[in-house]
């Protein structure tokens, strides 16, 4: 069974999880989701991205 990773923003932790994942079998990543400002970004194995609602961000932040 696969370890299936979605990214929450494409910095340079994003993109190194990418990394990361493209080097372990075990591994695959699902999509990246991203702020709006961003959705013009591509990624290196042309991930599916997704724009985060950002009402939805801070309702997910303040919970913690």
């Amino acid at each position: 069974m696969n370890t299936r990773i979605g990214i929450l923003g494409y910095g340079n932790l994003g993109r190194g999880v990418e990394c990361a994942v493209r080097q372990n079998d075990d591994c695959v990543y699902i999509c990246v989701m991203l702020r709006d400002a961003c959705m013009g970004v591509k990624t290196v194995n042309d991930i599916k991205m997704f724009r985060i609602l950002r009402g939805l961000f801070r309702k997910i932040g303040s919970a913690a």
